[in-house]
């Protein structure tokens, strides 16, 4: 089973994240968080394998989140999806930041995520096509 929290504040793009990997991945749990620090909370509690995650949200942004993977040690590869047009403001030294989307690349960001079955169990595999 892969894990995965997607992180925004706003629902419908939740969902429409949650439906568009259920087509590229099989087996597929999805986990929601509505802001930085729910998802802070989140990733404390889940075996998670992947985190796709917004950067202007209320109550945490998602820079908070990378500062938190970082700080706390966590492997957790992370997709960052965003509004954001000017991806340079988006730095970090997290070593599991895996590409940066606008939020108008939304196939490529799906296009991103491969998911490949293992004999005993789903592995992901993602390859980097957004701009570190």
């Amino acid at each position: 089973m892969t894990s995965v929290l997607i992180v925004d504040d706003e629902p419908e793009l939740r969902d429409v994240i949650g439906a568009g990997l259920g087509l590229v991945i099989q087996k597929l749990q999805v986990h929601e968080a509505v802001s930085g620090r729910d998802a802070m909370l989140k990733i404390q509690s889940l075996q998670l394998d992947l985190i796709i995650c917004d950067v202007s949200m209320p109550n945490g942004s998602g820079h908070d989140v990378l500062t938190f993977l970082k700080e706390s040690g966590s492997r957790i590869p992370i997709i960052i999806f965003t509004a954001l047009t000017d991806k340079r403001c988006i730095s970090s030294e997290y070593s599991g930041l895996r590409g940066i989307f606008d939020k108008r690349q939304f196939n490529q960001l799906l296009d991103s995520v491969e998911v490949f079955n293992g004999p005993s169990d789903d592995k992901l595999n993602l390859i980097s096509t957004g701009t570190r």
